[in-house]
């Protein structure tokens, strides 16, 4: 897959088929809209594209106020080029570029820029200066231009309707089980492994503590059941996110995962954690003693919860 920065020059994709939007998360809205535009390029032999903005355009219209990330930008491009897009253009979004009028935008950086054979869009999708840019005027400006415009309607589930807003209130309320039921896959969280203060190696139970990229939403406080990637190596793992009331009480979040029975040295090594299950929520216990016990429950639950469970075939269970 071709990932390009931004367009500077008019680009040999034949008769590109691009799905247009931010694509937080890749829910299943967002998937259904990537499978039109690979489905309308196959049907016309030509190639299946994906424009999108980086960083996130309300990092800009919203300095301050940006709403956690439900995955990475790096994520998102592993995860569509397994989902068979050819290319991507990574536009930068900036000051200026918040600027340029949505009838702009697609003469000079669609029209101009590519062999413009189709548009997949969502339903809400709105895009150029104050938002001005929609669906009916890609439609307007196809008919003239000789391009189509699919538009994607309210994906469901449940009868609710899936957003990346339901994900994340969903995400911060721990509730990873559903989340994933909307999102079409575990949440993932990722990043280098960072020394800690070894408290855990201390009681008994040594964990990687994880370095996560700021702008990530890291789902509420508690103990869950994953799975951890190592250099495409699966372990079952337990992850903590908290303060660590018992022995720190730390003021800052700290994410760390525990893998049991397993040595490894994870220091500055990147790792993967899919989060299945949250176990329980965060506790303060009175001593040492009653968070030993309580940490080896929760190793118990998590084994037993991978033994009983099967997540062997779907798109729930893929990496990406």
């Amino acid at each position: 897959m071709e990932v390009l920065r931004s367009l500077k020059e008019k680009v040999d994709f034949k008769r590109a088929c691009v799905a247009l939007g931010n694509f937080d998360g890749l829910h299943l809205g967002h998937q259904e809209l990537i499978q039109m535009a690979i489905s309308r390029a196959r049907e016309c032999n030509g190639t299946p594209m994906v424009y999108t903005f980086d960083p996130h355009p309300m990092s800009i219209l919203r300095a301050g106020n940006l709403p956690g990330l439900i995955v990475s930008t790096e994520q998102k491009l592993k995860m569509l080029e397994r989902m068979g897009i050819k290319a991507v253009v990574l536009q930068e979004f900036d000051e200026s570029f918040s600027r340029v009028e949505a009838d702009q935008f697609v003469e000079e950086m669609l029209l101009q820029k590519l062999d413009l054979k189709r548009i997949v869009v969502g339903f809400n999708y709105h895009f150029g200066y104050k938002g001005s840019g929609d669906w009916k005027m890609l439609q307007t400006i196809g008919s003239q231009n000789n391009f189509g415009v699919d538009v994607i309607e309210p994906i469901k589930y449940k009868d609710e309707v899936v957003s990346s807003s339901k994900i994340r209130k969903l995400l911060i309320d721990g509730d990873v089980e559903y989340a994933s039921k909307l999102l079409g896959y575990f949440p993932i969280l990722e990043g280098p492994v960072v020394h800690g203060d070894k408290l855990g190696r201390k009681i008994g139970f040594p964990t990687a503590n994880m370095d996560i990229d700021s702008n990530i939403l890291i789902p509420g406080r508690g103990v869950y059941a994953v799975k951890v990637f190592i250099q495409e190596k699966e372990y079952i793992g337990v992850l903590n996110i908290g303060l660590r009331p018992t022995v720190t009480n730390r003021s800052s979040l700290r994410v760390e995962v525990h893998i049991p029975q397993v040595k490894l040295d994870l220091y500055n090594k990147k790792i993967t954690v899919q989060l299945f299950k949250k176990i329980r929520n965060e506790q303060k216990f009175d001593n040492l003693t009653a968070l030993v016990d309580k940490i080896n429950e929760d190793i118990n639950a998590t084994i037993s919860f991978f033994e009983t469970e099967v997540y062997s075939e779907g798109f729930a269970n893929k990496v990406y």
